[in-house]
Order: C-alpha cells, then sequence, then structure tokens
C-alpha cells in the first residue's frame, strides 16, 4: 500500500496520517498558535525569592571583602616572618637573614616610591635594624639547646643589634665548641669579633683581634678590613689618640 492510500485511508478512518503525525511536531514549532503556556507560574515561588535572594547578596559581599584581607594577610606574614622550621620555630638562620636584610628591603621601598636620602629616615632604617635583630636574638637565646650553626647565627643577630659583648661572647664560644668549623664560618666569626672589639674594647684589644682575623682572611676581602680599619680609627678618634 502506497503512502498515499494510507493516508486516504486514515482520513476515512478519522486516524492521523503518518504525514499528518511527522508533520505536526514542525508544525507546532512554526505556528505560535499551537504553543501552549506550562501549567505552573514562577510566581509560586516569589516569597522564597525574596527571602534567598538577599541572603545570597550578603554571602557573596562578605566573601568579595574578606577574599582580599586574608589574600593580603597572607602576603604580609610571608614577608614579615621567616619560614618556620617543622617544629614550629623559625630557624636562627632565616631569622639572621631577614634582620640582616632589613634596612636593603627599606632603601628599596624607598627607591621604588622616589624618597631621597635623608639622614634621619636612615638612622631611623638602622634603628628599627638592630631593634629587629635584638628581639630576634633573645628569642634564640631563650631556646634549651642550640646546634654548632645555631651559634654562629645568634651571634651575627648580636652583631647586627650592634651588642658588642654578646656578639663577642657568642663569637668565641662558636670557635671554642668547633675548631673544625668551615672556614668561611672561622673568618665571619673572627670578622665580628675584631668590628665589635675596636668599637667597644680597647685598642690593645681591637689590635689583636685585627691581627686574628687577618692571619684568616682572604686576600681579596678588602671591604671587611675597610670597616675594620675604619672602626679602629674611630675608637683611635673617640679616645683621642
Amino acid at each position: 500500500m502506497s503512502l498515499m492510500q494510507r493516508r486516504e485511508g486514515a482520513e476515512q478512518t478519522g486516524m492521523p496520517s503518518p504525514v499528518a503525525r511527522l508533520s505536526a511536531p514542525h508544525a507546532s514549532a512554526l505556528n505560535p498558535s499551537t504553543l501552549h503556556p506550562p501549567t505552573f507560574s514562577l510566581r509560586a515561588f516569589a516569597p522564597l525569592r525574596e527571602t534567598f535572594l538577599p541572603l545570597l547578596f550578603a554571602s557573596l559581599l562578605f566573601a568579595a571583602l574578606c577574599l582580599p584581607a586574608q589574600t593580603f594577610a597572607q602576603k604580609t606574614a610571608s614577608i614579615a616572618a621567616p619560614a618556620p622550621t617543622p617544629d614550629g620555630a623559625a630557624s636562627v638562620a632565616a631569622l639572621y637573614a631577614e634582620a640582616e636584610g632589613y634596612a636593603r628591603k627599606k632603601y628599596e621601598a624607598f627607591e621604588r616610591e622616589g624618597i631621597g636620602y635623608n639622614e634621619k629616615l636612615v638612622e631611623q632604617v638602622e634603628r628599627e635594624q638592630r631593634t629587629l635583630a635584638a628581639r630576634y636574638a633573645a628569642e634564640v637565646a631563650a631556646r634549651d639547646a642550640l646546634a654548632p650553626g645555631e651559634v654562629f647565627h645568634l651571634g651575627q643577630l648580636y652583631n647586627v643589634a650592634d651588642d658588642p659583648e654578646r656578639a663577642v661572647g657568642t663569637m668565641r664560644r662558636f670557635l671554642a665548641e668547633n675548631p673544625r668549623a668551615a672556614s668561611d664560618e672561622q673568618h665571619a666569626a673572627l670578622y665580628v669579633i675584631a668590628l665589635q672589639t675596636a668599637k667597644s674594647g680597647s685598642p690593645v684589644e681591637a689590635e689583636a683581634a685585627l691581627a686574628e682575623y687577618l692571619k684568616v682572611a682572604s686576600p681579596t676581602a678588602h671591604e671587611r678590613r675597610y670597616r675594620l680599619e675604619s672602626a679602629l680609627a674611630a675608637s683611635y678618634r673617640g679616645r683621642k689618640q
């Protein structure tokens, strides 16, 4: 039976033909009069929407305000505090690095901000650096036991804090307890002893400390030697000798 014959038979029986069944969906899509609205309405959800939307907006606003603050706090903490060791305490080497680099970071920030040289500003930065190093040194000295490397960096902290007595005593302790320490650590310890002795000790002690350092100093350590001799000369001038 052909498709036309089936269509004619369907018309006689009152049933829709295959052609009509195939074309009905397309006809509905093309003819807007055949589209019917849904049987439910969104207006039924209006009370829930009015209650939920303000809460959603408030939550999003709170999250937007908190995120920058948390990010800033994390960045500040990463800059201001050295990384902690597994036991929760910052390593002595990290504390020394933070204190030693404090002034340099400050001057770099001033340069980026276009702030020119100011003698009072330099004095303030150096005072802040000494205060920071002294605080870190006090924290380290209060610990129960220190490894040889930690004693060495504690002496370095005392040196940055410009605490001659503790700097010299700690470095002499390091040298006495570690006669086979690395040569660079030995040189640095003797340098701190000579520098702080030149600043605060008698000229005789300063001369002896300088000679002790020069025995092991590298011939290329011109900057350290210059600083030591300048500190010794300043000590002589202060004593009017």
